[in-house]
């Protein structure tokens, strides 16, 4: 093996975010890639004149320079911005690795009198991306590993930062006690509100959303629920006339159930029909699926929502989505004074990184989630812990 390293192997790659700044460095070095810096740059556009958007930009290089960590130090080749001293791409490959021991770093860092260690971190410490945590190779691999599970760069700076006070001496050292603290701060992030409890008759709950996030399967699943398993006396009232496929599907439900079931088209036959129901335990109400564009339909169906004096509003939305997607659906039917988060098909989330970007802006606690098709089995109560271990990309 070489003990030189040329300037066509040590490589900048920059991106938009960490995410992807990250996986161009394993697709060209795989990865044991060693990290040599880590940076956020501004750019401009225009010839300079106007601001472009802020990248991150990491300096890597192959990992086969490392095998030799703490052996004699190689010759350096000739100065250039290019070319890195292989011995100092030792000591900087030993900060980001999730295999050297700290110590072993110390060791490494006292033979060119610290000022190595200083020049790796500075990417951290100097631009702020981490404030004033002292990085370790375990707390970067925590880092990365946020990111790897699609957990947003300024959610995964906060996790960090936040868990890093709760932890002393070699504990920063210990992925798994990292990973554990880390667990335990998103789950305190994940309000939830629990299960429906209907506190008095007549007790109205709907469900509201965008369209094709499965309300109406939901809605199935809950009345199912709350009719065979809690024994209560359940109402059903559809306000999605504009489907009629739909209208069907929760009458077939109401059927199989031996359910009443009431379509209304007016807001007028909503009055109605609550009434009709008052008597029972639990109304539980579908609506009509809109656009995060259509203010005006969602403002009609705040009309229906007053006239039925609905005791609680939960948004319905797809665990699968984008977490822009989310939020903007968070604002679009905020009007509708809401009251919990149904997250459904969580089947087909790849992970759960949009929820904590979700409650970052909007702290709306989550009352039920869904994983499947199946009425009634596939939904439970919303549970903090297990969220934030799927957030954290946790294996059941």
């Amino acid at each position: 093996m070489s003990s030189l390293i040329t300037d066509t192997e040590v490589k900048t790659f920059r991106a938009a975010n960490m995410q992807e700044a990250i996986r161009m460095v394993r697709d060209a070095f795989g990865p044991d890639a060693a990290v040599l810096s880590v940076n956020p740059v501004k750019t401009t556009r225009f010839f300079g004149l106007l601001k472009g958007e802020p990248q991150i930009e990491i300096i890597a290089m192959p990992g086969k320079y490392m095998q030799s960590r703490f052996g004699s130090p190689a010759p350096s080749p000739a100065p250039t911005s290019n070319f890195v001293n292989p011995r100092q791409a030792q000591l900087n490959d030993a900060v980001f690795s999730t295999t050297v021991g700290m110590n072993d770093v110390r060791q490494a860092a006292n033979e060119f009198g610290q000022s190595p260690w200083d020049s790796v971190m500075q990417g951290f410490q100097q631009h702020e991306i981490f404030g004033s945590v002292q990085m370790t190779s375990a707390l970067y691999k925590a880092y990365t590993s946020l990111i790897d599970a699609d957990i947003s760069e300024l959610i995964a700076r906060e996790l960090i930062c936040a868990v890093t006070p709760q932890l002393r001496g070699e504990q920063l050292n210990d992925y798994q006690i990292i990973r554990q603290a880390l667990i335990a701060e998103t789950t305190r992030r994940i309000p939830v509100s629990g299960a429906i409890r209907p506190r008095h008759t007549g007790y109205v709950v709907a469900l509201v959303g965008p369209t094709g996030v499965g309300k109406t399967t939901t809605i199935a699943k809950l009345a199912a629920h709350y009719s065979l398993k809690e024994r209560l006396r359940v109402g059903l009232i559809t306000v999605d006339t504009y489907r009629i496929a739909a209208v069907e599907q929760l009458r077939a439900y109401a059927n199989i159930i031996d359910l009443p079931m009431l379509a209304v088209r007016s807001v007028p036959e909503m009055i109605q029909a609550v009434s009709r129901l008052r008597n029972l335990d639990l109304i539980l109400m579908d609506t009509a699926g809109r656009g995060t564009k259509e203010d005006d339909k969602i403002h009609d169906l705040k009309t229906y929502l007053d006239a039925a004096s609905v005791d609680e509003v939960h948004l319905t939305l797809s665990g699968s989505s984008a977490a822009r997607s989310l939020c903007r659906a968070a604002e679009t039917f905020s009007i509708l004074n809401l009251s919990s988060l149904v997250l459904t098909k969580l089947d087909e989330a790849v992970g759960l990184g949009n929820l904590l970007s979700l409650l970052r802006w909007r702290r709306l606690p989550l009352s039920y989630v869904t994983d499947g098709q199946s009425v009634p089995e596939d939904f439970q109560v919303a549970n903090a812990a297990h969220l934030a271990r799927m957030a954290l990309g946790e294996k059941d």
